[in-house]
């Protein structure tokens, strides 16, 4: 589990956890050098694994935001089985801010897996016969 602040670089984050053995199980997509923590959760952003491990609602366990009165909220929290009630801190997902300003979120992170392998097909060479 992480917590960072919502302005976190997205590549900052990703390297740091890198260091600890860890990932973002559903890959992140980056675009462009700025890409955030908060605005990865706020478009709600998953990249292709996420078929398999789930998309990023799905790892985030707590976020702080401010609401249009000023007013800071804290929703959901550090642990898996918190929520009793509404899940507002998955519902943030995706929302595009329209609920409210992300200032903090904890995420839930996976180890690195032993061995990524990547699909790529090469082309087979065609043995062309003299006839």
């Amino acid at each position: 589990m992480v917590t960072v602040r919502a302005g976190t670089p997205l590549a900052e984050l990703e390297q740091l956890l890198a260091q600890s053995g860890q990932c973002l199980p559903f890959e992140p997509p980056h675009f462009g050098p700025g890409a955030s923590v908060g605005g990865m959760v706020a478009t709600g952003l998953s990249g292709p694994a996420r078929a398999s491990v789930g998309a990023v609602r799905d790892y985030v366990l707590g976020v702080n935001l401010v609401n249009g009165r000023g007013e800071e909220l804290v929703f959901g929290g550090q642990v898996m089985k918190n929520v009793a009630g509404y899940d507002v801190s998955r519902l943030v997902t995706g929302t595009l801010g329209t609920l409210g300003l992300i200032t903090e979120v904890s995420l839930k992170v996976l180890p690195v897996p032993p061995v990524r392998r990547r699909c790529a097909s090469r082309p087979r060479s065609r043995k062309r016969s003299s006839a």
